[in-house]
């Protein structure tokens, strides 16, 4: 496999450290991010029923459904027999996400954001930054753990 080409260079050790950083640092932004919207719900459930991509009537239960991913992913990524799969979810939901962000600066006059804490002093360019990097974690973790 082309990966285990990639990733044959490095010791059991240093590949362990690394599935161990990625991961911890997806759980606690994933877990982060769920604990926020859940104590701010109101709050959550009013700035996505601002968003031009989303469909109103169901905003409540788009949100919960974002909440319960959120939490998802966290619960594989503890998971040492699941962590693959945490690995590949955070990267397409990160994934859509920035992209979801993009359409937003693009196409979009209104930029809700109910993001909180250190989240929230971003700029939009900066948490799609944020985001890129943590979407090479999630790549880089789902391929390293493949290999391992």
């Amino acid at each position: 496999m082309y990966t285990q080409k990639i990733f044959s260079f490095m010791n059991q050790n240093i590949i362990f450290k690394l599935v161990y950083i990625f991961s911890s640092v997806l759980i606690f932004v994933f877990l982060y991010s769920s604990l926020q919207k859940i104590i701010d719900f109101d709050n959550f459930i009013s700035t996505l029923s601002k968003s031009p991509f989303l469909y109103n009537k169901f905003i409540k239960e788009t949100g919960i459904f974002i909440i319960l991913i959120e939490i998802a992913i966290v619960l594989l990524l503890i998971s040492n027999r699941l962590k693959v799969w945490g690995f590949l979810f955070a990267f397409l939901v990160l994934l859509l996400f920035n992209g979801y962000i993009i359409l937003m600066l693009v196409y979009s006059p209104y930029l809700p954001c109910s993001c909180g804490g250190f989240i929230e002093e971003l700029t939009w360019r900066q948490h799609i930054v944020f985001n890129f990097v943590l979407i090479i974690f999630s790549l880089c973790g789902y391929f390293i753990t493949n290999v391992k």
